[in-house]
């Protein structure tokens, strides 16, 4: 008893470095977990902020887009339209005790600041009676973003597209125009537009473009002078006139 005592056995050096080895792979996979899961809440962070900011930010951009509104009898609702800006008349007014119509100038464009903004400039009419003047396009009564750190879906500027009656699946040919002394009314006129369509691609505001981490969203808003009634053709080659 006395000898079995006094033996002082341990681990052979065998035994040792097959504990270490072990006690590293177990550490190692901890490592391993841990570093993917604050990867995973930092993908799914980015994704749920740049969602949320881009229906924000569409959400702005289609109210005021439905704000349009024939100038006067004859003016369609939009003055011009690229793939980056659409410029139209508003029916916004300065106050809410106004009762005067005074429709605004309103120009939503695509810039490329803030790692690509949506940018809202307006001008007030300078007159209270049709034809409607309006400051130079330099000098807008206010501007205001409504998005950043945004693209088109693809990458690129070309966030609007313009479709009429007889080219529903077809954007029309860019920029659009307002000649309308012309009859039958040129394919680019602002005349024939009733759907304007936006596409937009957000990403996050940690600006990481990662897989999983930017948003796209697609919207269309109909013109104030878009009319779905009735089947006259010859209307519908054309589209609807304001009157």
């Amino acid at each position: 008893m006395l000898t079995r005592a006094r033996r002082q056995d341990g681990f052979t050096l065998i035994e040792l470095m097959v504990t270490i080895t072990l006690s590293m792979l177990v550490l190692f996979a901890l490592m391993t977990l841990i570093d993917t899961g604050g990867k995973a809440r930092a993908r799914i962070g980015d994704k749920t902020e740049s969602v949320q900011r881009l229906r924000n930010g569409m959400d702005r951009i289609t109210r005021i887009l439905r704000t349009q509104v024939c100038a006067d009898t004859g003016t369609p609702p939009l003055i011009s339209g690229t793939a980056s800006a659409v410029t139209f008349y508003s029916d916004m007014q300065s106050s809410a005790s106004s009762s005067a119509f005074r429709p605004r100038k309103v120009e939503l464009a695509y810039t490329a600041d803030d790692n690509g903004s949506i940018v809202q400039k307006v001008w007030e009419p300078t007159n209270t009676v049709s034809p409607w003047t309006y400051p130079d396009a330099a000098s807008p009564t206010r501007a205001n973003t409504l998005i950043d750190n945004v693209t088109a879906e693809d990458g690129t500027n070309d966030v609007f597209s313009y479709y009429a009656f007889d080219a529903i699946n077809t954007p029309l040919a860019l920029p659009l125009n307002t000649s309308l002394a012309i009859d039958p009314l040129p394919v680019n006129s602002v005349a024939r537009v009733t759907k304007i369509g936006i596409d937009l691609k957000a990403t996050p505001q940690s600006r990481n473009t990662g897989a999983g981490r930017s948003t796209a969203i697609t919207n269309t808003v109909h013109t104030r002078n878009a009319d779905f009634s009735g089947g006259d053709n010859v209307g519908r080659t054309w589209g609807p006139r304001c009157g």
